[in-house]
Protein backbone atom coordinates (compact mmCIF):
# COMPACT_ATOMS: atom_id res chain seq x y z
CA UNK A 1 0.00 0.00 0.00
CA UNK A 2 1.05 3.32 -0.38
CA UNK A 3 0.56 5.22 2.84
CA UNK A 4 0.72 8.32 1.45
CA UNK A 5 -2.18 8.09 -0.82
CA UNK A 6 -4.66 7.43 2.54
CA UNK A 7 -6.54 9.68 4.24
CA UNK A 8 -7.96 9.30 7.51
CA UNK A 9 -11.56 10.73 8.30
CA UNK A 10 -14.08 11.42 10.64
CA UNK A 11 -15.72 12.42 13.94
CA UNK A 12 -14.07 9.80 16.11
CA UNK A 13 -10.89 11.82 16.56
CA UNK A 14 -7.60 11.61 14.55
CA UNK A 15 -5.95 8.20 14.95
CA UNK A 16 -2.54 7.46 15.25
CA UNK A 17 -1.59 5.20 12.40
CA UNK A 18 0.77 2.42 12.57
CA UNK A 19 1.27 0.07 9.00
CA UNK A 20 2.73 -3.12 9.30
CA UNK A 21 3.22 -6.23 7.05
CA UNK A 22 1.92 -9.31 6.20
CA UNK A 23 1.83 -11.21 2.87
CA UNK A 24 2.80 -7.70 1.52
CA UNK A 25 4.47 -4.65 2.45
CA UNK A 26 2.27 -2.09 3.97
CA UNK A 27 -0.56 -4.11 3.75
CA UNK A 28 -1.99 -3.72 7.51
CA UNK A 29 -2.63 -0.60 9.27
CA UNK A 30 -3.67 0.07 12.82
CA UNK A 31 -5.12 3.03 13.95
CA UNK A 32 -5.59 3.91 17.80
CA UNK A 33 -6.79 6.77 19.91
CA UNK A 34 -7.37 8.60 21.81
CA UNK A 35 -11.14 8.69 21.34
CA UNK A 36 -14.25 11.36 20.77
CA UNK A 37 -16.37 10.16 23.32
CA UNK A 38 -19.85 9.89 22.12
CA UNK A 39 -22.51 8.27 20.16
CA UNK A 40 -22.68 7.91 15.92
CA UNK A 41 -19.06 8.89 16.06
CA UNK A 42 -17.48 7.81 12.35
CA UNK A 43 -14.25 6.81 10.98
CA UNK A 44 -13.56 7.33 6.83
CA UNK A 45 -10.55 5.29 5.41
CA UNK A 46 -10.09 7.04 1.80
CA UNK A 47 -8.52 7.13 -1.22
CA UNK A 48 -5.77 4.44 -0.43
CA UNK A 49 -3.69 3.16 -3.45
CA UNK A 50 -1.77 0.01 -3.73
CA UNK A 51 1.87 0.80 -5.01
CA UNK A 52 0.39 -0.28 -8.60
CA UNK A 53 -2.41 3.02 -8.61
CA UNK A 54 -5.43 1.12 -7.74
CA UNK A 55 -7.78 2.48 -5.72
CA UNK A 56 -8.98 0.87 -2.70
CA UNK A 57 -12.79 1.22 -1.99
CA UNK A 58 -13.47 4.12 0.70
CA UNK A 59 -14.35 2.09 4.46
CA UNK A 60 -16.19 3.80 6.98
CA UNK A 61 -17.06 2.60 10.33
CA UNK A 62 -19.80 3.87 12.86
CA UNK A 63 -19.41 3.80 16.21
CA UNK A 64 -20.47 4.83 19.87
CA UNK A 65 -17.36 5.73 22.02
CA UNK A 66 -17.62 5.87 26.17
CA UNK A 67 -15.27 6.90 28.62
CA UNK A 68 -14.79 4.21 31.47
CA UNK A 69 -15.90 6.34 34.18
CA UNK A 70 -19.35 7.16 31.85
CA UNK A 71 -20.46 3.22 32.05
CA UNK A 72 -22.31 1.23 34.01
CA UNK A 73 -22.80 -2.45 33.65
CA UNK A 74 -25.96 -4.58 34.55
CA UNK A 75 -26.98 -7.90 35.14
CA UNK A 76 -30.45 -9.29 36.15
CA UNK A 77 -29.71 -11.32 39.93
CA UNK A 78 -25.96 -9.58 40.53
CA UNK A 79 -25.33 -8.83 44.09
CA UNK A 80 -27.38 -5.44 45.18
CA UNK A 81 -23.77 -4.77 46.56
CA UNK A 82 -21.91 -4.20 43.14
CA UNK A 83 -21.35 -0.98 42.51
CA UNK A 84 -21.66 -1.55 38.42
CA UNK A 85 -18.52 0.30 37.19
CA UNK A 86 -16.98 -3.17 35.85
CA UNK A 87 -18.33 -5.98 33.95
CA UNK A 88 -17.03 -8.20 37.19
CA UNK A 89 -19.16 -6.19 39.53
CA UNK A 90 -22.57 -5.70 37.49
CA UNK A 91 -25.80 -4.26 39.77
CA UNK A 92 -29.29 -5.98 39.29
CA UNK A 93 -31.04 -2.30 39.26
CA UNK A 94 -31.06 -1.27 35.74
CA UNK A 95 -32.81 1.79 36.95
CA UNK A 96 -30.38 3.03 39.50
CA UNK A 97 -27.66 2.92 36.98
CA UNK A 98 -29.34 5.26 34.89
CA UNK A 99 -30.14 7.63 37.71
CA UNK A 100 -26.20 7.71 38.86
CA UNK A 101 -25.18 8.08 34.97
CA UNK A 102 -27.99 11.11 34.82
CA UNK A 103 -26.38 12.45 38.30
CA UNK A 104 -22.86 12.63 37.40
CA UNK A 105 -24.30 14.53 34.93
CA UNK A 106 -23.58 13.13 31.57
CA UNK A 107 -22.64 16.63 29.66
CA UNK A 108 -22.00 14.30 26.40
CA UNK A 109 -23.11 10.48 26.33
CA UNK A 110 -23.02 8.02 28.94
CA UNK A 111 -23.84 4.13 28.91
CA UNK A 112 -25.39 0.99 30.23
CA UNK A 113 -24.75 -2.24 29.69
CA UNK A 114 -27.16 -4.64 30.30
CA UNK A 115 -26.94 -8.77 29.59
CA UNK A 116 -29.25 -11.21 28.74
CA UNK A 117 -32.25 -11.55 31.23
CA UNK A 118 -35.74 -10.50 32.73
CA UNK A 119 -35.71 -6.76 34.32
CA UNK A 120 -39.26 -6.22 36.08
CA UNK A 121 -40.28 -3.06 38.43
CA UNK A 122 -43.51 -1.40 39.37
CA UNK A 123 -42.65 2.17 37.66
CA UNK A 124 -41.72 2.76 34.26
CA UNK A 125 -38.50 2.50 33.54
CA UNK A 126 -37.06 6.77 32.81
CA UNK A 127 -34.88 7.40 30.02
CA UNK A 128 -32.45 10.17 30.99
CA UNK A 129 -30.93 12.78 28.90
CA UNK A 130 -27.24 11.64 27.24
CA UNK A 131 -28.16 8.24 28.64
CA UNK A 132 -27.86 5.37 26.60
CA UNK A 133 -28.96 1.74 26.92
CA UNK A 134 -27.90 -1.14 25.61
CA UNK A 135 -29.11 -4.87 26.13
CA UNK A 136 -28.66 -8.25 24.68
CA UNK A 137 -24.95 -9.04 26.19
CA UNK A 138 -23.80 -11.98 27.21
CA UNK A 139 -23.36 -13.07 30.85
CA UNK A 140 -19.47 -11.44 31.17
CA UNK A 141 -20.43 -8.69 28.84
CA UNK A 142 -17.71 -10.52 26.01
CA UNK A 143 -19.94 -10.71 23.58
CA UNK A 144 -23.49 -9.00 22.03
CA UNK A 145 -26.47 -10.11 20.16
CA UNK A 146 -29.13 -7.20 19.85
CA UNK A 147 -31.06 -8.91 16.94
CA UNK A 148 -31.56 -11.30 20.12
CA UNK A 149 -33.66 -8.93 22.03
CA UNK A 150 -32.50 -10.79 24.94
CA UNK A 151 -32.89 -7.71 27.91
CA UNK A 152 -36.41 -8.12 28.66
CA UNK A 153 -38.25 -5.31 30.50
CA UNK A 154 -41.37 -5.81 32.28
CA UNK A 155 -44.12 -3.27 34.19
CA UNK A 156 -45.77 -4.69 37.21
CA UNK A 157 -47.32 -1.56 38.50
CA UNK A 158 -50.32 -1.12 35.96
CA UNK A 159 -53.27 -0.47 37.49
CA UNK A 160 -56.84 -1.41 36.22
CA UNK A 161 -57.69 2.36 35.58
CA UNK A 162 -54.68 5.00 34.42
CA UNK A 163 -54.84 8.79 34.17
CA UNK A 164 -52.77 7.99 31.19
CA UNK A 165 -51.10 5.11 29.43
CA UNK A 166 -49.18 2.65 31.22
CA UNK A 167 -46.17 2.58 29.79
CA UNK A 168 -43.10 0.28 30.52
CA UNK A 169 -40.28 2.37 29.52
CA UNK A 170 -40.48 6.76 29.23
CA UNK A 171 -38.93 9.40 27.56
CA UNK A 172 -39.76 13.25 28.90
CA UNK A 173 -38.84 16.10 26.38
CA UNK A 174 -35.01 16.47 27.22
CA UNK A 175 -34.08 13.11 25.60
CA UNK A 176 -32.84 13.86 22.12
CA UNK A 177 -30.96 12.15 19.73
CA UNK A 178 -28.01 11.54 21.90
CA UNK A 179 -29.50 9.07 23.84
CA UNK A 180 -30.04 5.47 22.33
CA UNK A 181 -32.17 2.21 23.45
CA UNK A 182 -31.24 -0.42 21.71
CA UNK A 183 -31.32 -4.60 22.34
CA UNK A 184 -34.23 -4.75 24.12
CA UNK A 185 -37.58 -6.54 24.27
CA UNK A 186 -39.65 -4.38 25.85
CA UNK A 187 -43.13 -5.66 27.03
CA UNK A 188 -46.50 -3.71 28.10
CA UNK A 189 -47.33 -4.17 31.60
CA UNK A 190 -51.67 -5.54 32.06
CA UNK A 191 -54.27 -4.89 33.61
CA UNK A 192 -54.30 -1.52 32.71
CA UNK A 193 -57.10 0.11 30.48
CA UNK A 194 -54.63 1.93 28.16
CA UNK A 195 -50.52 0.54 27.46
CA UNK A 196 -47.71 0.91 25.74
CA UNK A 197 -44.62 -1.05 25.60
CA UNK A 198 -42.73 2.55 25.34
CA UNK A 199 -44.04 5.95 25.33
CA UNK A 200 -41.54 9.21 24.28
CA UNK A 201 -42.29 12.76 24.67
CA UNK A 202 -38.81 12.86 23.38
CA UNK A 203 -36.33 11.95 20.25
CA UNK A 204 -34.17 8.81 22.05
CA UNK A 205 -33.07 6.97 18.53
CA UNK A 206 -34.83 3.69 18.87
CA UNK A 207 -32.64 0.57 17.59
CA UNK A 208 -33.34 -2.83 17.12
CA UNK A 209 -35.69 -3.79 20.03
CA UNK A 210 -38.88 -5.36 20.29
CA UNK A 211 -41.49 -3.33 21.64
CA UNK A 212 -45.05 -5.62 21.93
CA UNK A 213 -48.44 -3.66 23.50
CA UNK A 214 -50.46 -4.47 26.10
CA UNK A 215 -53.62 -5.84 26.24
CA UNK A 216 -55.79 -2.77 27.73
CA UNK A 217 -58.98 -3.05 27.42
CA UNK A 218 -59.83 0.99 25.92
CA UNK A 219 -56.52 0.45 23.31
CA UNK A 220 -52.77 -0.54 23.26
CA UNK A 221 -49.64 0.36 21.11
CA UNK A 222 -46.06 -0.76 20.68
CA UNK A 223 -44.67 2.91 20.21
CA UNK A 224 -46.60 5.90 21.78
CA UNK A 225 -45.12 9.45 20.40
CA UNK A 226 -46.45 12.28 21.95
CA UNK A 227 -45.13 15.79 22.06
CA UNK A 228 -41.40 15.22 20.91
CA UNK A 229 -39.71 18.51 20.06
CA UNK A 230 -37.48 16.96 17.15
CA UNK A 231 -36.64 14.20 14.96
CA UNK A 232 -37.01 10.19 16.08
CA UNK A 233 -35.21 7.92 14.35
CA UNK A 234 -36.80 4.32 14.64
CA UNK A 235 -34.60 1.41 12.65
CA UNK A 236 -35.11 -1.92 12.87
CA UNK A 237 -37.33 -2.53 15.67
CA UNK A 238 -40.22 -5.25 15.57
CA UNK A 239 -43.22 -2.98 16.98
CA UNK A 240 -46.11 -4.77 18.07
CA UNK A 241 -49.56 -3.10 18.64
CA UNK A 242 -50.67 -5.51 21.75
CA UNK A 243 -53.87 -7.53 21.67
CA UNK A 244 -56.33 -5.26 23.04
CA UNK A 245 -59.83 -6.05 22.20
CA UNK A 246 -60.84 -2.90 21.15
CA UNK A 247 -57.76 -0.66 19.85
CA UNK A 248 -54.35 -1.71 18.48
CA UNK A 249 -51.87 0.53 17.08
CA UNK A 250 -48.44 -0.40 16.54
CA UNK A 251 -46.23 2.54 16.00
CA UNK A 252 -48.92 5.91 17.05
CA UNK A 253 -47.93 9.23 16.34
CA UNK A 254 -50.15 11.53 18.21
CA UNK A 255 -47.59 15.00 18.27
CA UNK A 256 -45.84 17.03 16.27
CA UNK A 257 -42.88 15.25 15.93
CA UNK A 258 -40.79 14.54 12.63
CA UNK A 259 -39.68 11.04 12.49
CA UNK A 260 -37.77 8.85 10.13
CA UNK A 261 -39.07 5.18 10.49
CA UNK A 262 -37.13 2.53 8.47
CA UNK A 263 -36.65 -1.13 7.82
CA UNK A 264 -39.13 -2.20 10.68
CA UNK A 265 -41.25 -5.01 10.83
CA UNK A 266 -44.32 -3.40 12.47
CA UNK A 267 -47.81 -5.16 13.70
CA UNK A 268 -51.23 -3.52 14.27
CA UNK A 269 -52.66 -6.04 16.70
CA UNK A 270 -53.47 -9.63 17.43
CA UNK A 271 -56.85 -9.72 18.95
CA UNK A 272 -59.65 -10.95 16.39
CA UNK A 273 -62.02 -8.48 18.21
CA UNK A 274 -59.82 -5.44 17.34
CA UNK A 275 -59.56 -2.08 15.03
CA UNK A 276 -55.77 -2.38 14.17
CA UNK A 277 -53.60 -0.60 12.41
CA UNK A 278 -49.92 -0.92 12.12
CA UNK A 279 -48.90 2.54 11.73
CA UNK A 280 -51.21 5.66 12.65
CA UNK A 281 -49.69 9.63 12.22
CA UNK A 282 -51.92 12.16 13.27
CA UNK A 283 -48.85 15.47 14.31
CA UNK A 284 -49.75 18.55 12.33
CA UNK A 285 -46.18 19.31 11.80
CA UNK A 286 -42.93 17.70 10.58
CA UNK A 287 -42.07 15.44 8.01
CA UNK A 288 -42.50 11.78 8.30
CA UNK A 289 -40.11 9.26 5.95
CA UNK A 290 -41.47 5.79 5.75
CA UNK A 291 -39.16 3.53 4.41
CA UNK A 292 -38.60 -0.59 3.44
CA UNK A 293 -40.12 -1.38 6.41
CA UNK A 294 -42.74 -4.67 6.83
CA UNK A 295 -46.06 -3.56 7.77
CA UNK A 296 -48.81 -5.82 8.88
CA UNK A 297 -52.16 -4.92 9.97
CA UNK A 298 -52.06 -7.96 11.89
CA UNK A 299 -55.33 -10.57 12.55
CA UNK A 300 -58.06 -8.40 13.77
CA UNK A 301 -61.19 -8.11 12.60
CA UNK A 302 -60.53 -4.11 10.36
CA UNK A 303 -57.27 -3.58 10.14
CA UNK A 304 -55.20 -0.99 8.20
CA UNK A 305 -51.54 -0.70 7.13
CA UNK A 306 -50.80 3.07 7.31
CA UNK A 307 -53.12 5.44 8.09
CA UNK A 308 -52.23 8.72 7.62
CA UNK A 309 -54.38 11.53 9.71
CA UNK A 310 -51.61 14.62 9.98
CA UNK A 311 -52.25 18.07 8.71
CA UNK A 312 -49.67 20.58 7.53
CA UNK A 313 -46.64 17.77 7.14
CA UNK A 314 -45.26 16.05 4.41
CA UNK A 315 -45.13 12.43 4.21
CA UNK A 316 -43.37 9.96 2.40
CA UNK A 317 -44.09 6.39 2.36
CA UNK A 318 -41.34 4.09 -0.06
CA UNK A 319 -40.35 1.11 -0.25
CA UNK A 320 -42.61 -0.97 1.95
CA UNK A 321 -44.31 -3.65 1.69
CA UNK A 322 -47.52 -3.48 3.46
CA UNK A 323 -50.37 -6.16 4.28
CA UNK A 324 -53.52 -4.95 5.47
CA UNK A 325 -55.47 -7.83 7.66
CA UNK A 326 -56.15 -11.89 7.12
CA UNK A 327 -58.83 -13.17 5.00
CA UNK A 328 -60.77 -13.40 8.26
CA UNK A 329 -60.71 -9.35 8.74
CA UNK A 330 -64.17 -7.89 7.68
CA UNK A 331 -62.63 -4.64 6.23
CA UNK A 332 -58.57 -3.78 5.57
CA UNK A 333 -56.92 -0.82 4.14
CA UNK A 334 -53.48 -1.04 2.58
CA UNK A 335 -53.20 2.60 3.58
CA UNK A 336 -55.88 5.44 4.41
CA UNK A 337 -55.39 9.07 3.77
CA UNK A 338 -57.20 11.05 6.18
CA UNK A 339 -57.47 14.42 4.11
CA UNK A 340 -55.27 17.63 5.08
CA UNK A 341 -51.72 16.56 4.31
CA UNK A 342 -49.70 19.31 2.65
CA UNK A 343 -47.93 16.41 0.69
CA UNK A 344 -47.68 12.84 0.52
CA UNK A 345 -45.63 11.00 -1.47
CA UNK A 346 -46.25 7.30 -2.25
CA UNK A 347 -43.97 5.32 -4.23
CA UNK A 348 -42.67 1.88 -4.94
CA UNK A 349 -44.25 0.18 -1.93
CA UNK A 350 -45.56 -3.46 -2.71
CA UNK A 351 -49.33 -3.09 -1.37
CA UNK A 352 -51.78 -6.10 -0.37
CA UNK A 353 -55.39 -5.78 1.22
CA UNK A 354 -57.08 -8.78 2.61
CA UNK A 355 -60.81 -9.40 3.97
CA UNK A 356 -64.55 -9.16 2.86
CA UNK A 357 -64.57 -5.45 2.56
CA UNK A 358 -60.85 -3.79 1.46
CA UNK A 359 -58.71 -1.70 -0.63
CA UNK A 360 -55.06 -1.08 -1.60
CA UNK A 361 -55.42 2.75 -0.54
CA UNK A 362 -58.25 4.80 0.38
CA UNK A 363 -59.29 8.50 1.32
CA UNK A 364 -61.56 9.43 4.10
CA UNK A 365 -63.55 12.55 4.93
CA UNK A 366 -65.33 15.35 3.09
CA UNK A 367 -61.93 17.39 1.94
CA UNK A 368 -59.60 16.17 -0.57
CA UNK A 369 -55.71 15.87 -0.03
CA UNK A 370 -53.74 19.12 -1.04
CA UNK A 371 -51.62 16.89 -2.95
CA UNK A 372 -51.21 12.81 -3.34
CA UNK A 373 -48.50 11.79 -5.18
CA UNK A 374 -48.24 8.23 -6.69
CA UNK A 375 -45.63 6.54 -8.14
CA UNK A 376 -45.29 2.84 -9.19
CA UNK A 377 -46.90 0.77 -6.44
CA UNK A 378 -47.33 -3.28 -6.81
CA UNK A 379 -50.94 -4.03 -6.22
CA UNK A 380 -51.69 -7.33 -6.51
CA UNK A 381 -54.81 -7.96 -4.43
CA UNK A 382 -57.00 -6.05 -5.85
CA UNK A 383 -60.76 -7.61 -4.36
CA UNK A 384 -63.21 -4.67 -4.92
CA UNK A 385 -61.16 -1.69 -5.54
CA UNK A 386 -57.71 -0.83 -5.90
CA UNK A 387 -57.69 2.59 -5.34
CA UNK A 388 -61.00 4.59 -3.69
CA UNK A 389 -61.09 8.53 -3.14
CA UNK A 390 -64.29 9.67 -1.41
CA UNK A 391 -63.50 13.22 -2.86
CA UNK A 392 -61.05 15.04 -4.54
CA UNK A 393 -58.46 13.88 -6.83
CA UNK A 394 -55.00 12.21 -6.63
CA UNK A 395 -51.90 12.82 -9.18
CA UNK A 396 -50.90 9.55 -10.45
CA UNK A 397 -47.56 9.72 -12.37
CA UNK A 398 -47.96 8.58 -16.54
CA UNK A 399 -45.74 5.73 -16.13
CA UNK A 400 -47.11 4.80 -12.64
CA UNK A 401 -48.13 0.89 -12.67
CA UNK A 402 -51.78 0.17 -13.93
CA UNK A 403 -53.69 -2.74 -12.37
Amino acid sequence: MNQATCTFLGTVGAPTVSWSSSSLTDDTVTLTGPWSAGTGRTLLVMNCETTDGTVVTTTSRLWDVFDPSTVRYVRAGASGLNDGLTAATPMPDLQNAIDQLDALPCATSCAVLVTNGTYSQAAAYRLRANVSLYGSYSTDFSTRNPGSFGSVLTRSGCAAVNPATCSTVTADATITGTTRISGFDIVAGTGSDSSAAMQTLGCPVILANRLRGGSGDNDSQGLLIAGAPCLINIYANVIEGGSSPNNSVGLYLTADAAVNVENNVIVGGSNALATGTAVFLFGVTGSKFIANNIILGGAVNEAGGIQLAGTGSTTGIFHNTIVAGTAASSSSHGIIVTPADTLVKIRSNHIEARGAASSCMTESGGVPTLQLDLHPQQLPRLLHAVLRFRSGGYHRRPDAEHP
